[in-house]
């Protein structure tokens, strides 16, 4: 911009455009060279037209360069008409630049889409952001971003000077279903400013409902971080944060939604816990409360929220359904919908496949023992066979794991195995990560070095020492004690002292390294004195448990006690609960699909909006399809061409968190991220105040778009006119020598 004497500022919107003034110099070249050198023939008449000619020629030569100009001029105006100059009057003690570069912020995560006042957080926020575009003048140019914790956070990559583009974009901004990421929002901004004309001001503007899950994260160092790019911005732009936020917000929500088994039999009756919260402060008495299955309410009852509370509720319902089960848990609708339902895929089989891997020979083994737990005589089973769910244990022995398929496994069961070969643990490490189960059974022989560098800390719950010594006539068994919170595994022995769990005796044990198990390693069931014996940890998509007593009579009486039978029996179905798991999943998290079974082979994935895609899978045998994100809540199905295998479905789910409406206040968002005292916040949106003094007589005078197009047309006017009147030979005010003569 260019300050005038009289207080007038003079400027180009899109200055870049002044680089058509390069063509001027087009008209100029071409005269240059449609030049040509006349080529002399001697001839005595010629003498006598030679004066005549001379004086013709000068004439020529004048027209053409007169054409040249104004064909020089011509351009000269449509450049300057397309770098959009402008003219405006400058007030009194101000040093505000007439062009304004503004990043336009909008948080879409789905906190935004509570409704009040007839309308929601996000479309008061996409109103702000109009706002700030239509109140826009000439020279002004925008960048649009957004609170996501998705790709692409800046929909507007190139600063765009067409308000109309802007206006359109906002509009299309879609409200999404996922939380909001603060700092990886915040950090294409800085970059932005920096690009743009730096004689411009610049302007950056948050529309948000300021929830506090999202603009204070729990990690310090991300709050820094946040606070530190805050301060990049306000160095050289004016920053406001407009709060388009309900002044009330009253929300419940279902979080949780569990089975306590991992897989059921067909037409088995599903043992379900729900859980949901109010995260506002009245109290919601009579809140329906439903279970579906398929769509079809089997449970319905009313529960009473407590403010700020949480109510839990386990459910029995009936599935009778011969393939997986679709549960949703849901509850009536409130000004936050998103996250009124919760969904779980809940796989029927009638079997389970585990294989047993025994690392004696003898006929007593524990492999023997585990034998026998999982598959006992007919007349120890209760269940109705149509509603039981089978377990089918297929014994091998030390050395055999090498030569099995373990995809046609759901669990492995290495009793006391002294050690595995690197290719063994290859293909175990495999079988787990893709939602397998492992059971670590130590015993004598288990080799604590072997196991702790073969398994390493992604597979092993924990390291274990060498086996404690027999236990003299003196000493007391060691007996199972319950850990302080109750692990699912152990439920269906809550209430029932004469299951005989916590009376079993134990002689033996290999204690772990250390006081407690790592980090990620949960203890599930300890020894009464305090040694964790049972544990559980998790590994991509599957899980490991632990236990640290061998399965037979030597080491104590569990094998015999009324306890080893149901507890083997949820020990297996925990460790394939990542098949559960990896079934159901939240927004934003990378979904995973069926396990490959051929090279290249093909699925469809069908989304919740009934769109459709092909994918090829390109991992090992085994492995799971990777989908990609899924970025909206509802079923994912997996369909295979041609009918090779049946169709599977996932359910994504919101993340919860976001439902904690609570928002944070202007004071302490300025302690915790540091934010600088310039910083504004409003509930309205108005253009900042830049000037040092008071202003007056300020304003636009005119843009000069439209009379630089308007000259350029009467410019083209007077270049065709010129033409003509070459081509005629009649120019105004003079005679050609033809006409003389007569």
């Amino acid at each position: 911009m260019f300050r005038l004497p009289a207080s007038l500022a003079f400027g180009f919107g899109s200055p870049w455009m002044l680089w058509g003034l390069l063509a001027i110099g087009i008209p100029i070249l071409i005269h240059l060279l449609r030049q040509r050198r006349p080529r002399v023939v001697p001839w005595g008449a010629m003498r006598f037209v030679r004066a005549a000619l001379e004086k013709r020629q000068r004439q020529i030569r004048i027209d053409s360069w007169l054409q040249v100009l104004i064909r020089g001029l011509l351009l000269a105006c449509l450049a300057f008409a397309l770098a959009e100059p402008y003219l405006e009057r400058l007030g009194l003690g101000t040093v505000a630049e007439s062009a304004t570069h503004r990043i336009v912020v909008v948080d879409s995560s789905y906190s935004m889409g509570y409704r009040s006042g007839g309308e929601t957080s996000f479309e008061r926020a996409q109103r702000v952001a109009r706002q700030i575009v239509e109140a826009s003048r000439t020279g002004d140019s925008f960048h649009l971003a957004r609170i996501s914790g998705q790709t692409p956070r800046v929909v507007i990559r190139r600063p765009s000077h067409d308000p109309a583009d802007v206006l359109q974009e906002i509009d299309r901004l879609p409200l999404l279903e996922e939380r909001g990421d603060l700092l990886n929002s915040l950090k294409p901004l800085p970059p932005l400013l920096a690009a743009e004309d730096h004689l411009k001001s610049a302007e950056v503007v948050f529309a948000t409902d300021l929830q506090q899950e999202n603009w204070l994260p729990s990690a310090s160092f991300v709050r820094s971080q946040c606070g530190e790019l805050f301060r990049q911005l306000g160095k050289s732009a004016e920053v406001s944060l407009v709060d388009v936020g309900a002044a009330v917000t009253e929300n419940a929500a279902v979080v949780g939604l569990e089975s306590r088994r991992p897989i059921a039999a067909p037409g088995a009756v599903l043992d379900l816990d729900v859980e949901v919260k109010n995260f506002g402060r009245s109290p919601r008495p009579g809140t329906v409360l439903e279970i579906a299955v398929e769509g079809v309410v089997r449970h319905r009852e009313s529960i009473d929220l407590p403010g700020s509370g949480t109510v839990r509720r386990s459910v029995r319902v009936p599935s009778d359904l011969a393939q997986d089960a679709l549960v949703e848990a849901r509850i009536e609708e409130d000004p936050l919908p998103l996250d009124n339902v919760r969904r779980l895929i809940v796989p029927l089989r009638r079997e389970v496949r585990t294989l047993v891997v025994a690392g004696s020979e003898s006929a007593e083994s524990d492999a023997e023992f585990v034998r026998l737990a999982l598959a006992p005589a007919e007349t120890l089973t209760t269940s109705p066979p149509a509603a039981r769910l089978e377990i089918r244990p297929e014994v091998i022995s030390l050395g055999g794991l090498r030569d099995r398929d373990l995809e046609a496994f759901d669990s492995v069961i290495l009793c006391d195995v002294p050690a595995l070969t690197e290719g063994e643990l290859d293909r175990l490490r495999r079988f787990v990560t893709s939602g397998g189960g492992l059971i670590l059974a130590l015993g004598e022989k288990a080799s604590a070095a072997d196991y702790a560098q073969g398994l390493g800390a992604d597979l092993l719950p924990a390291p274990f020492g060498p086996p404690t010594p027999p236990l003299t006539e003196q000493d007391r068994p060691f007996s199972f004690s319950e850990t302080d919170s109750l692990h699912p595994l152990l439920r269906v022995f809550a209430g029932n002292p004469d299951a005989g769990l916590l009376t079993t005796p134990i002689f033996r044990y290999r204690p772990i390294e250390g006081p407690e198990p790592p980090a990620g390693t949960e203890v599930i069931l300890r020894l009464s004195n305090g040694a964790p014996v049972l544990l559980e940890r998790r590994s991509g998509n599957g899980r490991v448990l632990q236990i640290q007593t061998a399965l037979n009579d030597e080491w104590g009486s569990w094998v015999l006690w009324p306890s080893f039978l149901p507890m083997m029996h949820e020990i297996v179905l925990a460790s394939i609960r990542g098949e559960l798991a990896q079934r159901v999943g939240e927004v934003g998290e990378t979904l995973s699909g069926p396990r490959i079974r051929g090279a290249a082979e093909q699925c469809v994935l069908t989304r919740p909006d009934g769109s459709r895609s092909t994918i090829t899978a390109s991992g090992d045998i085994g492995s799971r399809v990777d989908a990609g994100r899924g970025d909206v809540c509802g079923v994912y199905q997996f369909s295979f061409p041609g009918g090779t295998r049946q169709p599977e479905r996932y359910v994504v789910n919101c993340d919860t968190r976001e439902s904690a409406l609570a928002r944070v206040s202007p004071e302490t968002l300025r302690t915790e991220l540091g934010l600088d005292p310039a910083v504004r916040f409003t509930t309205q949106w108005t253009p900042p105040v830049r000037e040092t003094g008071a202003t007056t007589g300020g304003g636009e005078i005119g843009r000069m778009v439209q009379p630089l197009l308007g000259l350029t047309l009467v410019l083209l006017v007077l270049d065709l006119l010129v033409a003509g009147w070459k081509r005629s030979g009649a120019v105004p005010g003079t005679q050609s020598g033809a006409s003389r003569g007569r």
